[in-house]
């Protein structure tokens, strides 16, 4: 399979209602909103195709980067590549943690800060690197 074959089966399969999940989840504007099974499908017919993993992941589509970590060969990936995956996955971790952030903060607002709930919104918070009181 090439690139094309393989954005085109993706855009096929994507589905609103995933793509909506998807992104409260935190992922990124440009995705199709394709099942975790149907990808894993794609995985096993292409199996290992580090060029194509390449390809995939520079397109920018959320469904195709997740592909392409998913056929990507290690023992080919440079230095250079694994820095670029730690700098996206911070960016992501980022984004994450800003959007938990303000969640705790209205949370904390809408329950008039009982301090079990607050207890447990910082406990939360500090799972994913958001330290100190939010609100």
């Amino acid at each position: 399979m090439n690139e094309q074959e393989v954005m085109v089966e993706l855009l096929e399969k994507g589905n609103a209602f995933v793509k909506k999940i998807y992104m409260s989840h935190g992922a990124a504007e440009l995705l199709s909103g394709v099942k975790m099974t149907v990808i894993r499908a794609l995985q096993k017919r292409i199996k290992t195709d580090h060029d194509l993993a390449i390809a995939l992941y520079r397109t920018g589509n959320g469904d195709a980067m997740t592909l392409a970590g998913l056929i990507a060969d290690p023992k080919r990936a440079t230095a250079e590549n694994r820095i670029a995956a730690r700098i996206a996955r911070c960016r992501r971790i980022a984004r994450r943690s800003s959007r938990l952030a303000a969640r705790i903060a209205r949370c904390q607002r809408t329950a008039g800060r009982s301090s079990l709930l607050a207890a447990r919104l910082e406990f939360d918070a500090s799972d994913f690197g958001v330290h100190g009181r939010i609100g």
